[in-house]
């Protein structure tokens, strides 16, 4: 009777018991999102700082209200854009909302924040006093 084929070790479909699985090595690991979403809420809030300390009443209304904007900056804290989402229902109330974000003196972002731009809501409340 003729012997059995005999295959030798290593050349046959499946790795050997012994010898582990090559896998590349892992990149290493960026920020998690909790630190993302913690470092730009951070962000947000001085940048909400920064538009209040711009912001003035206008003259010529004896209006109230509350403006909602949409403001998007850069990481290097240059605005890139602004535009009124919750209007007050008066204009001179809303164009000084925009005036405080185009004059406020806008903060650098934290450094794990690398996208090109980032956008944030800022309600800001007019009274007069």
């Amino acid at each position: 009777a003729p012997a059995p084929a005999q295959r030798a070790q290593g050349s046959g479909t499946e790795p050997p018991a012994a010898a582990p699985a090559r896998q590349r090595p892992k990149p290493a690991p960026g920020p998690s999102a909790a630190t993302l979403r913690q470092a730009q809420a951070q962000w947000g809030g001085q940048i909400r700082q920064s538009v209040a300390r711009a912001q003035r009443y206008p003259g010529g209304t004896r209006a109230r209200g509350i403006v909602t904007l949409q403001i998007t900056v850069s990481p290097s804290g240059s605005l890139r854009g602004v535009s009124v989402t919750g209007s007050s229902g008066d204009a001179a109330l809303d164009r000084a909302a925009v005036s405080a974000a185009r004059n406020a003196r806008l903060p650098r972002a934290p450094n794990v924040l690398t996208a090109a731009s980032y956008s944030f809501n800022l309600p800001l409340q007019f009274a007069r006093r």
